[in-house]
């Protein structure tokens, strides 16, 4: 490789190991059990949200963690659960996946969990007192049904904002991320008294583990390394990083700034 370009959403930080990532849902759930609250994932509709499926599957297989009712409140993410359960033997999924779905029989859990398809069910969720977690889309809270949950709930000290993905700056996620007491939902502002919590377990961002280990794995260093998409503080870490590898021919372009390559 002689030139680089590469990400860097989470060049400063390594997310959490699976155990880790397990016990603490455990532990979410469990309290919006005592607590009789709501858990409100915001979620991408294609991948993220099967991948929480299929976690919570695992944990209410295993015993790790309570029995809650979960409702998965987006058409699309429906859609596309169901392509993926249609299809599980013949895309292109890991064997760990495949093995654990021959064994399973229902690795998206159609028989618990509750798919919401009309606008009506979506609405009447909101008239239902918890315990529950309602996976909704869309994944950084800029438009979608997950909205009308949070406009109805962001100001109760029983729900839980369980954020599993990257939120990008000026998004509502990121202002719940970053602790706002008080956010604009559809133009009115709503009291923040729910817990906020962040997932990076989720993501589907290498951390700066897995961006060093491809970088090293290379036979030379590049001749420049891009470092794209990514925060100014994730950026300038990572470049760190690397300069603490040996590796200091990194450059953090400017938007719109151009380069020639030899």
């Amino acid at each position: 490789v002689d030139y680089l370009i590469m990400e860097t959403t989470y060049g400063d930080r390594l997310h959490e190991p699976a155990d880790d990532a397990e016990a603490r849902l455990a532990a979410i759930i469990k309290r919006a059990i005592e607590e009789k609250g709501k858990i409100i994932i915001p979620s991408f509709a294609l991948e993220r949200a099967q991948e929480i499926i299929l976690i919570l599957d695992k944990m209410r297989r295993s015993g790790t963690a309570q029995d809650i009712p979960v409702y998965v409140d987006s058409p699309m993410t429906l859609s596309i659960t169901e392509l993926f359960n249609k299809y599980k033997d013949s895309f292109s999924f890991d064997d760990r996946f495949k093995a654990y779905a021959r064994a399973d029989g229902d690795p998206f859990g159609f028989d618990y969990i509750n798919y919401v398809r009309s606008k009506e069910e979506s609405q009447a969720l909101n008239e239902i007192d918890g315990p529950m977690i309602i996976i909704s889309a869309s994944g950084m809270c800029e438009g979608g049904r997950v909205l009308h949950h949070l406009r109805n709930n962001i100001d109760k000290e029983n729900t839980t904002v369980l954020i599993v993905g990257y939120q990008a700056e000026g998004t509502l996620g990121r202002r719940l991320q970053d602790g706002a007491n008080r956010v604009k939902i559809f133009g009115l502002e709503h009291d923040v008294a729910a817990r906020i919590e962040t997932m990076h377990f989720f993501s589907s961002h290498a951390d700066k583990g897995d961006l060093l280990a491809f970088v090293k794995g290379l036979s030379r260093p590049p001749k420049k390394i891009f470092l794209v998409h990514g925060d100014p503080k994730a950026r300038l870490a990572f470049a760190g990083h690397l300069k603490a590898e040996g590796i200091t021919q990194t450059v953090l372009p400017d938007f719109g700034q151009s380069f020639e390559l030899e």
